[in-house]
């Protein structure tokens, strides 16, 4: 009759926790090995992403403050092994792949708020044209892009920046505040 004993080592936590759903190989309940746990090593043990996985709109959230709050991250820059977006995982995160989406949502200030199909390498002004343009009260320069992931960016053009809208993002274009003229044009 053979033995095994497994003792417990002092790095390793006791069995706490993440889910992991939508999208992957193998989604459920993983246990975190060590304290430095990163969401790349768990989906590893998942099976990695299925071949309908949209990891830019990953949606991450953790317990804080007494609340669970959505964490922003960009999961294709931390699969692409880009050191500044190591996520070091918590006991109870929640992480969720969805499904591709290729849609834009415009909101706000435009003439008709809606969706349009996603098209690689377009920008904020293209969409908003395809939704009959800028309302006469919008304030552009204070437009943005929500992307899926939860990351925000500026969506106004600066110099010769002017940045692609990614898929599944929403453009918000706020309106002009009191004390703007809505005669003053971007």
């Amino acid at each position: 009759l053979d033995m095994v004993f497994v003792r417990p080592k002092a790095f390793l936590r006791r069995r706490e926790s993440v889910w992991l759903r939508g999208e992957v190989a193998q989604p459920g309940h993983y246990a975190l090995i060590d304290y430095n746990e990163r969401l790349t090593s768990v989906l590893t043990d998942a099976g990695g992403l299925s071949e309908d996985a949209f990891p830019e709109g990953v949606r991450f959230t953790r317990q804080w403050g007494g609340e669970r709050r959505r964490m922003a991250m960009d999961l294709t820059k931390a699969l692409e092994g880009d050191e500044n977006n190591v996520i070091i995982l918590q006991a109870g995160d929640e992480i969720t792949i969805p499904s591709k989406n290729y849609a834009v949502a415009i909101n706000g200030a435009v003439e008709l708020p809606g969706l349009v199909q996603y098209l690689p390498g377009k920008k904020v002004r293209f969409y908003v044209d395809n939704l009959g343009g800028y309302r006469q009260n919008a304030d552009s320069r204070r437009a943005y892009v929500h992307r899926a992931n939860g990351l925000v960016m500026k969506a106004t053009r600066r110099l010769w920046f002017d940045p692609q809208v990614p898929p599944g993002s929403t453009i918000v274009v706020p309106e002009k505040g009191p004390g703007r003229p809505l005669w003053r044009n971007p």
